[in-house]
């Protein structure tokens, strides 16, 4: 799903899509292969466990455009999606953009609980990115991959990279943006012992970012 939503999405420009299998072992290398027989600008790489943030720079550094989009293997996007993510770029200083990212909502109630909690977050990150304080780009986002380069790409010593990496490109005096427009599916927690672990490690990769950056 998550690649029938990136290939069939619009975009002006050609699209490189670069799926990174960081030693799954449920077949994502085998599925990848085959869908990319019908579609020539799907590639796999693989990698072996490195984490996200390896893996994301060992793409990042195949990758051959300056605006790159990241999402996680368990998002959908919106067929304009693309279109609208990239639309902050337009300013010289933006080094990533975020999008707007809602939790895929299924008869568990526990998840349309988490479609309301991923609205007033977003909202709150409206909010903020017309202070031009964002400072996270979860889910669904975009980076300028020089400006990316330039603080030496994803860290992984944290448990939420993508908050870590907004505060490098801050320090560094480039800008977050925030596409409202740009709207994104993810998978959501069924289960309470889920949604516990999933808060807990947000919670405490915040905590990291924090005490990494304070000053």
């Amino acid at each position: 799903d998550t690649l029938e939503s990136v290939t069939s999405a619009a975009y002006p420009g050609k699209k490189e899509i670069i799926v990174v299998d960081d030693g799954s072992t449920d077949g994502t290398g085998k599925m990848v292969k085959s869908f990319s027989r019908s579609h020539r600008n799907v590639s796999l790489m693989r990698t072996s466990h490195i984490g996200k943030a390896k893996a994301i720079n060992a793409a990042v550094r195949r990758a051959r455009n300056e605006i790159l989009v990241v999402l996680d293997a368990d998002t959908e996007i919106e067929p304009n999606a693309l279109i609208e993510i990239v639309q902050p770029f337009a300013g010289r200083k933006v080094a990533a953009v975020a999008s707007t990212l809602r939790a895929k909502t299924t008869g568990n109630i526990l998840t349309w609980f988490q479609q309301l909690e991923y609205a007033i977050s977003t909202g709150w990150r409206y909010v903020v990115d017309n202070a031009r304080g964002s400072c996270i780009v979860p889910g669904f986002c975009a980076f300028r991959k020089s400006m990316l380069a330039e603080v030496g790409g994803l860290k992984g010593d944290t448990a939420v990279e993508d908050y870590d990496i907004c505060m490098y490109l801050k320090k560094a005096g480039y800008e977050i943006g925030m596409a409202s427009s740009s709207v994104a599916y993810t998978k959501a927690p069924e289960t309470i012992a889920g949604w516990v672990k999933q808060r807990v490690r947000w919670t405490r990769g915040t905590l990291q970012v924090l005490r990494k950056h304070r000053d």
